[in-house]
């Protein structure tokens, strides 16, 4: 029915826990220290950030988490780790066990939980990241919709999934208002004309219009997330090499020349998904010829060097 998916095999897997952090105030922010909300200071090894909306850290066995705040003064902490990792994969299923994980990777963490918290964090059984796929060419079969992640499912990393679930609404809700639009135009002038003809139905037609907007986006949202999440060393470098680079071009020509960075555009409302992807390459297409010239001239000027000194060593 032209209704296509694709679904990519997890290739850098991470599953994850969560509990509860409670009664969280304040704001904070530390490099080798850890700021607690109530003015205490305590050393960290660990890189750790904090504001009233997010509190992040990493340990240098790659195990992460990320709290975010809840309406009751309450934060939901999310431990991420690999299936393979021991001390949460066979965590013995008491608030203890839990207890001496956060003691041993984020000790700072350990005032705002509670026992009966650690002890279901024990006890629960490791959750699975959504796998990146999306949807293609038609986002629509009769008269149903899909949308978020039946359309575009990325991991939850760069705040792209709920937001461009949100996006996916908002076209929705445009291209059925249009289609209803065109449709009433085109009645109330048949009606003038005294012209009877077939009209589409304006919910079918602006379903069309929503698939054939919508779709390229799903697309590239999936492809470019995805890209961030390459497994292994050679993945960590294709992450951040990118990085710096747009931040290095962007500052030095501009952004006529060079935009910002791949992460930057994709929460940029200038650009769709689709629009970003294709700024980004015409990026590196630039990038590319910048770097080929600057070796040309190099290479030019090196070979000017070298006969000049066979030159000079001749005579």
């Amino acid at each position: 029915n032209g209704v296509k998916s694709r679904r990519y095999v997890d290739d850098n897997k991470l599953v994850y826990k969560t509990l509860a952090l409670r009664n969280i105030t304040g704001r904070f922010a530390t490099t080798t220290k850890v700021t607690m909300p109530d003015g205490s200071t305590e050393p960290s090894d660990e890189k750790v950030r904090f504001d009233e909306t997010n509190w992040g850290g990493r340990s240098k066995s790659g195990i992460t988490f990320d709290a975010l705040p809840t309406s009751d003064g309450h934060m939901i902490c999310v431990v991420l780790f690999k299936p393979d990792d021991e001390r949460l994969a066979k965590m013995e299923p008491t608030a203890e066990a839990a207890r001496n994980f956060f003691k041993d990777l984020f000790p700072f963490l350990l005032p705002y939980m509670e026992d009966a918290d650690l002890e279901r964090f024990a006890q629960k059984s490791p959750k699975n990241l959504p796998s990146f796929s999306y949807t293609y060419p038609k986002l629509h079969h009769g008269n149903v919709a899909l949308l978020g992640d039946a359309i575009h499912a990325v991991k939850p990393y760069f705040g792209q999934g709920v937001n461009s679930a949100f996006e996916d609404v908002v076209i929705l809700s445009k291209a059925l208002a249009m289609a209803t639009a065109r449709v009433n135009a085109r009645t109330s002038t048949e009606a003038m004309d005294d012209v009877t003809v077939d009209t589409p139905d304006s919910v079918l037609e602006g379903l069309d219009e929503y698939s054939r907007e919508r779709a390229k986006d799903a697309e590239s949202l999936v492809k470019v997330s995805r890209s961030f999440d390459r497994p292994g060393k050679l993945g960590t470098f294709l992450f951040v090499f990118p990085l710096i680079l747009d931040t290095i071009c962007n500052k030095l020509f501009g952004p006529a020349l060079c935009e910002k960075s791949s992460i930057a555009i994709l929460s940029d409302m200038k650009y769709s998904y689709s629009e970003g992807a294709a700024r980004k390459r015409r990026d590196r297409f630039v990038q590319g010829a910048i770097f080929a010239a600057i070796l040309s001239f190099v290479l030019f000027v090196a070979r000017g060097v070298f006969s000049f000194v066979r030159a000079a060593i001749a005579s």
